[in-house]
C-alpha cells in the first residue's frame, strides 16, 4: 500500500522491510512473503545478490538429505561435537544449538517452496582431525540456467570475472577437474571443449553467460523465488535511517531513485546489508593489516546495517577469533582503476610443487591448509607481502592465480609484472627483492624433505583436507619439490572474502540491546549479525549456512509473532 504525502516523497506501508539481497535477506523475504506478509527488499546496489553472488555457493549443513542421498552418514550429535571442538571457548550454546536444530528445516523448506538446490560433493570439514568431523557437510549449488530469470538476469550481480574463464565464463566446482587436466587426458579435453562451447554459444546468442555457477547460481535461484513469491524488489535503494516509537523499530527512511521514501513496517525490519568489508574506517578498526589487504566485498558493503542497528540500541560483538574470512589474494593492475583481486582459496597453493614465502624469503604456514587457517597465519606473522613460488611443471599443470595452466598463454601477465619468471631460484629472488641465498636455502630445505614426502616444519600434506584438495594423481597430493626450471612467482597480499563481525543477536536473529534484551521489530542476519562461529571456521559454506538458516528463523519468528498478536 502506498500513500503520497507530499511532492517528491511517499509513505510505503508493508509488513516487513529487508535491507539487502544476499542469501540471508532474500531467504527471509521468501519465507515471510510465502506466509502471507507484504515484503519489500531494499537493495543499495543497482544489482541483486550481494556477497552471495560472488561466493563459491557452498552451504554448511550437517546431516542433510543430500548427504544421505550421496551415501554419507552424519548426525546432529556428531556435528555438535565437532563444533565444540572447533569453536572451543567461542562456542555460543544458544545460536549453535538453534542452527543445528533448524538447519535442515530451513534448507528443506526452501528446497520444497523456493526451488533451492544443493548437492553433495564429498568435501571434507576443515579440521578433520577433530572429534565429530565428517565429509559432505558443505553442500554446493548446481548450475542454474540464467534465462529462467528473464529480465531479472540483468539485475543479478555478475560473478567475479577473475574466478571464471575467458570472456566472463563461469566455472563450477565440477568443471575444475577436466579444465585442470585437459592436457592430460582426451576425456578431460573433450569435456572442457563442451564447457567452453556452451559458454561461447551463450555469448553469441545472449551477449553474456547464462550458465550460472556457484554462488551466482544460488543467488539466482533465490532471486527468482522471491519474485515469484510476490516480494517487492527495489534496487538502488539504500536504507538511510530507522524509525522508532515506543521502544520499537517501526520502519525506515529509504532513498530510491532520487526519492525519499518513508517505509512503515507493521512487523519488522531485517538488516542484511552484507557487513563492512568495503568500509575503510571499520576495516582499520577491526581488520588486521587493513592498509595493504584486499577484499572481495562489494563496494556497497559499508556497514550500513550494523551502524543502523547500533543506532537503534544494538551492540557490536566482541572477542571473535577472527572478524573476517581470510584468504591470500593476488591482483593484476587494472589501468586507472583499482586492482582486481584474485582469491587463492583452493587450486594452485594446495597443489604439489609450490610454496609461499614472506618478504624475507621464509615459509611461515602450511600452504595446503584451508584458507582461514592460512589467513590466520598471515595475520599472526604480520605478512603484508608474500609470494607464491612454483616451478615450471607446477605452472603448466595447475596455474598460478590468474596465470592459467597449459595451454593458456602467460605473456601478458609477465609483461604486466603479475607473473615473475627466472631461470634459477636466486634470479627469481632478485626480482622479488628477497635475499637470493635465503630463498635458495628455503627452497632447498623444503625440497629435501618433500622428496621424502614430508614437511617437518609445517606438516604440509599430512591432513585430509590437503589430500582431498590436492592432485589425486600423486603419492602425496599436495607435496612435491620445486626443481623444474624456469621458476615462477606471484605476489600475494592478505585478503578477506567477507566480514564476520556483526551485531549481537539471539537465537531468532533478533538484535539485542546493551541489557541483552531484544529490540522489538529489529533483526539482523547474514554478515550484519555476528557469526555464530565467532570467527572460527568449521568448513566450506560456514558463512552461507548461517545466512540462510538465520534468515529463515528471523522470518519464522516474525510470522509467529504476528499470528500470536492476532
Amino acid at each position: 500500500m502506498e500513500a503520497v504525502t507530499g511532492q517528491g516523497s511517499s509513505v510505503i506501508e508493508c509488513d516487513v522491510l529487508v535491507a539487502g539481497s544476499g542469501a540471508a535477506g532474500i531467504s527471509a523475504a521468501i519465507v515471510a512473503a510465502q506466509a502471507g506478509l507484504s515484503v519489500v527488499v531494499a537493495e543499495k546496489a543497482s544489482v541483486f545478490g550481494g556477497t552471495t553472488a560472488l561466493s563459491g555457493g557452498g552451504v554448511w549443513i550437517p546431516a542433510s538429505r543430500a548427504m544421505r542421498a550421496d551415501g554419507f552418514d552424519d548426525s546432529i550429535a556428531d556435528a555438535a561435537a565437532y563444533l565444540k571442538a572447533v569453536l572451543g571457548a567461542q562456542y555460543d550454546d544458544s545460536k549453535v544449538e538453534a542452527y543445528l536444530a533448524h538447519a535442515n528445516e530451513a534448507v528443506d523448506y526452501l528446497s520444497e517452496h523456493a526451488g533451492l538446490e544443493l548437492i553433495s560433493a564429498g568435501l571434507p570439514d576443515y579440521e578433520m582431525h577433530l572429534p565429530g568431523a565428517g565429509h559432505s557437510r558443505c553442500l554446493l549449488s548446481p548450475d542454474f540456467d540464467g534465462r529462467k530469470l528473464g529480465p531479472l538476469l540483468g539485475k543479478l550481480r555478475p560473478a567475479l570475472r577473475e574466478m571464471g574463464g575467458p570472456l566472463g565464463f563461469q566455472i563450477g566446482f565440477a568443471d575444475m577437474e577436466p579444465l585442470l587436466n585437459l592436457h592430460r587426458s582426451f576425456a578431460a579435453f573433450r569435456k572442457s571443449v563442451r564447457i567452453v562451447a556452451r559458454q561461447v554459444a551463450d555469448l553469441l546468442v545472449h551477449g553474456r553467460a547464462t550458465r550460472l555457477a556457484n554462488g551466482n547460481a544460488l543467488a539466482a535461484r533465490l532471486l527468482l523465488a522471491a519474485a515469484d513469491s510476490g516480494v517487492s524488489l527495489w534496487s538502488d535503494a539504500p536504507v538511510k535511517s530507522l524509525r522508532t516509537a515506543d521502544n520499537r523499530v517501526i520502519g525506515a527512511i529509504v532513498e530510491r531513485s532520487g526519492q525519499t521514501l518513508e517505509v512503515r513496517t507493521s512487523k519488522a525490519v531485517i538488516m542484511a546489508t552484507g557487513g563492512f568489508g568495503a568500509d575503510a574506517a571499520m576495516r582499520r578498526e577491526h581488520i588486521p593489516l587493513a592498509a595493504t589487504s584486499y577484499s572481495l566485498a562489494p563496494r556497497e558493503n559499508r556497514g550500513d546495517g550494523i551502524r543502523l542497528a547500533l543506532g537503534a540500541g544494538g551492540r557490536l560483538a566482541e572477542g571473535n577469533a577472527a572478524n573476517a574470512i581470510w584468504t591470500p589474494m593476488s591482483a593484476v593492475p587494472a589501468g586507472d582503476g583499482p586492482p582486481r583481486p584474485f582469491p587463492h582459496l583452493a587450486g594452485d597453493r594446495l597443489k604439489p610443487g609450490s610454496i609461499i614465502v614472506d618478504a624475507d624469503g621464509r615459509r611461515f604456514t602450511d600452504e595446503a591448509n584451508h584458507y582461514q587457517a592460512v589467513g590466520n597465519d598471515i595475520n599472526r606473522v604480520g605478512a603484508e607481502r608474500m609470494f607464491l613460488v612454483g616451478d615450471a611443471q607446477f605452472l603448466r599443470r595447475y596455474g598460478m592465480g590468474l596465470a592459467r595452466p597449459a595451454p593458456w598463454p602467460h605473456g601478458a601477465l609477465l609483461r604486466k609484472g603479475y607473473l615473475k619468471r627466472a631461470g634459477t631460484v636466486a634470479e627469481l629472488a632478485g626480482q622479488l627483492g628477497i635475499d637470493p641465498a635465503r630463498l635458495e636455502r628455503t627452497v632447498a630445505t623444503f625440497n629435501e624433505h618433500a622428496r621424502q614426502g614430508q614437511d617437518p616444519e609445517f606438516g604440509r600434506g599430512a591432513h585430509a583436507y590437503s589430500h582431498f584438495m590436492g592432485d589425486p594423481g600423486r603419492d602425496n597430493p599436495s607435496l612435491a619439490p620445486l626443481e623444474h626450471a624456469p621458476f615462477y612467482a606471484i605476489e600475494l597480499r592478505p585478503g578477506d572474502l567477507c566480514t564476520l563481525l556483526g551485531v549481537v543477536t539471539d537465537a531468532r536473529a533478533a538484535v539485542l540491546d546493551a541489557a541483552g534484551q531484544p529490540i522489538a521489530g529489529l533483526y539482523a542476519v547474514g554478515l550484519d549479525m555476528n557469526s555464530p562461529w565467532r570467527g572460527a571456521y568449521p568448513g566450506g559454506g560456514a558463512a552461507l549456512g548461517p545466512a540462510i538458516v538465520f534468515g529463515y528463523l528471523a522470518a519464522r519468528d516474525i510470522v509467529r509473532a504476528g499470528q500470536a498478536a492476532a
